[in-house]
């Protein structure tokens, strides 16, 4: 991994240069946006599309002044061969109002965290482990796939685990107009309705187990439960000439899905509770959750003079 870390203050890049040295095969520091700009196009690798010890990260100070980090984001987005680049946003001490507008309009941006600058070492140790389970879960052969199974029109598929949701994430996302971002989204929703709906872990729960490190081992504990033997979430993609619908289904009771949707700066510093936010705005058109929250029907469209789009 390359941790390229963007922050003006000499001591804490050296603060998290220390925290994070057994985390990253390579570490910059940078103390200005332009530098870091400069870096991340001649050294970004795979993005993450690739193994999770090739994938470059940027963890980045949001100043509040000129809103810096945003403006760094923002250009570096604007290159489509690092509009999936991880991205770590760190927040200055500022007002609750000063974060209600960072926090969202970093995540649109497509970071994948948002912490406090306040020293916490072990929560940046967390998400830069969260961050390499992710690239691994996540690593697929797009060569392999994108060519025959975008020509899916219609398909019906059933999963348990969450190794069967790693396997068919970068097959739905194949089948789309934009493979890289719609995995991670696909990936977010399919995890959501395994661990939460047929299984039945809480978000609060989730938060625990995070933090203590177990995780997967509840996961895999409650679905070796009998009265979970039989559950499976269940997907059916629909493409049309407009673009590709991806309907995933869960058995749980649902969930009160509105107060995911946008971020919230009370789970700023949370390890979980991003992920639908994330998902709606950086891998789908549109994300609506159906009933009580235990069906969601997730939109990307074709693209414009699309070939596929019209046999």
């Amino acid at each position: 991994m390359h941790l390229i870390l963007v922050d003006s203050s000499p001591a804490q890049r050296a603060f998290i240069a220390s925290a994070l040295a057994d985390r990253a095969a390579r570490l910059s520091t940078l103390g200005c946006a332009d530098a870091a700009a400069g870096l991340v196009t001649t050294s970004a690798g795979n993005n993450g599309q690739g193994s999770a010890d090739g994938i470059t990260v940027l963890l980045v100070n949001c100043a509040q002044e000129e809103a810096s980090g945003l403006a760094l984001l923002r250009r570096i987005r604007a290159n489509a061969q690092f509009a999936t680049m991880p991205a770590i946003l760190l927040t200055p001490a500022v007002s609750d109002g000063a974060l209600e507008y960072l926090i969202p309009a970093a995540l649109e941006l497509g970071a994948r965290y948002a912490l406090p600058d306040d020293g916490d070492a072990e929560a940046l140790r967390f998400v830069i482990d969260a961050l390499r389970d992710d690239a691994a879960r996540n690593a697929t052969r797009a060569d392999e796939t994108a060519g025959g199974r975008r020509q899916l029109r219609a398909a019906s598929f059933a999963v348990r685990s969450l190794d069967d949701a790693k396997c068919l994430a970068p097959v739905l996302a194949a089948a789309t107009s934009r493979h890289s971002a719609a995995v991670l989204g696909i990936s977010e929703l399919l995890i959501n309705s395994i661990e939460h709906g047929n299984l039945g872990i809480s978000y609060a729960r989730k938060k625990e187990l995070m933090l203590q490190g177990r995780w997967r081992e509840e996961i895999e504990r409650r679905s070796a439960l009998p009265e979970n033997g039989h559950k499976r979430v269940r997907i059916r993609l629909r493409r049309t000439a407009d673009g590709a619908y991806i309907q995933i289904s869960d058995e749980g009771p649902g969930f009160d899905w509105r107060q995911y949707l946008e971020f919230d700066t009370r789970r700023a510093n949370d390890p979980n509770g991003r992920g639908i936010a994330v998902a709606r705005m950086t891998s789908f058109d549109s994300l609506d959750y159906l009933g009580g929250g235990n069906v969601v029907v997730a939109r990307i469209k074709a693209p414009i003079c699309s070939k596929d789009t019209k046999s």
